[in-house]
């Protein structure tokens, strides 16, 4: 679902910062939301001036990672919240799959995948300062953002994938 416990809100804050320090960072929101945070959403990337900004809602999932293909990075900034610190969001293997970089929260779980494989950044979900500045460092560091994404396509490839999770159970 898109909610700002999943970090929309501070994604917002994020491309406003970069808007700020002369980058256009467009954002694509895949998934279920509440009206009210639509209006929110929409309301906050008028008052910044963003363009870019697409709230999608519920797509099916072949037209989700079509749309995700076409993007440059993948996010997963969920709040430290018991539910969340203890398990991975899918979103993060699918990105890997697409040879997205990754930006997520800084949770220890988190870490073993993303920092751990070279295959993104872990960083406060809470902070837009910090997200504008991983975003910042990706976007002037192509061939970086180029091989975490490929670091995490090899992973999904060699660890993370059916077969070796058939043979585990």
């Amino acid at each position: 679902a898109v909610s700002p416990l999943r970090g929309t809100l501070v994604l917002i804050e994020a491309l406003h910062l970069l808007k700020t320090q002369g980058y256009q960072v467009g954002l694509e929101l895949i998934g279920p939301i509440q009206e009210d945070h639509r209006r929110e959403i929409g309301d906050l990337v008028r008052t910044y001036g963003l363009h870019g900004v697409n709230v999608r809602g519920y797509m099916e999932a072949h037209q989700g990672w079509e749309l995700m293909a076409g993007c440059t990075l993948g996010t997963a900034l969920l709040a430290p919240i018991p539910n969340y610190m203890g398990s991975y969001p899918t979103k993060i293997f699918e990105y890997m799959c697409l040879g997205m970089p990754i930006l997520a929260s800084n949770f220890p779980l988190y870490k073993t995948i993303v920092e751990d494989l070279k295959c993104g950044y872990c960083i406060d979900p809470r902070s837009p300062e910090e997200v504008a500045k991983a975003i910042r460092r990706l976007i002037d560091d192509p061939a970086l953002a180029s091989t975490l994404g490929e670091n995490g396509r090899a992973v999904v490839a060699q660890h993370f994938n059916w077969d070796n999770e058939l043979r585990k159970l």
